[in-house]
This record gives structure tokens, C-alpha cells and sequence, in this order.
């Protein structure tokens, strides 16, 4: 998985599958090289992309921003911690 170092933290791409039995972190597919995220959350009003963020930042201790793919399931998120960190959560 490619993770971009940005002046504002780590940028990184991600699919997020809603309607999922509980939150998990599923690895990285490695068609897309993107990282697999379930929510619990349907994709309405803005509910999976609340999860996402609220329960990652939660994950990660730190602050997660969308910053592209607000209407998709392809999304790329800002973290605002360094890269290292994002490796370790990832593994």
C-alpha cells in the first residue's frame, strides 16, 4: 500500500465496505492496493463516513480527515500522525 507523506500528515487510500456486522480493519487487497475497512454503518447521510473517521481516529489516536471520495467507497483519508504509525496499525 502506497502511503503518501504529506506538510499535513499521511495520506492513504482506502474502500470502505458499509453495512458491515462490526468495524474491522481488513488488510490491504491486493488488487487495488488499497486498505479494506468495514463499518457498521449504512452509506446514508454521511453515517459509514462518520464511522470511519470517528472509529479510526479512535484506532490510530489520531485525528483522520476525508479528503477525497466523500460519495464513494473509494476514499482517500488524511491522518494526521506520521507514516510509521500507519504501518503499525496496518500489520
Amino acid at each position: 500500500m502506497k502511503i503518501r507523506e504529506t506538510p499535513d500528515g499521511v495520506a492513504i487510500k482506502v474502500h470502505v465496505v458499509p453495512n458491515a456486522s462490526k468495524f474491522a480493519i481488513d488488510g490491504i487487497n491486493k488488487w487495488t492496493n488499497e486498505l479494506k475497512i468495514r463499518v457498521k454503518s449504512a452509506a446514508r447521510e454521511g453515517g459509514a463516513n462518520k464511522e470511519l473517521v470517528q472509529e479510526l481516529s479512535k484506532a490510530l489516536g489520531a485525528s483522520v480527515e476525508i479528503i477525497q471520495g466523500h460519495k464513494s467507497h473509494n476514499k482517500v483519508l488524511l491522518i494526521k500522525t506520521d507514516a510509521s504509525r500507519v504501518r503499525q496499525m496496518i500489520q
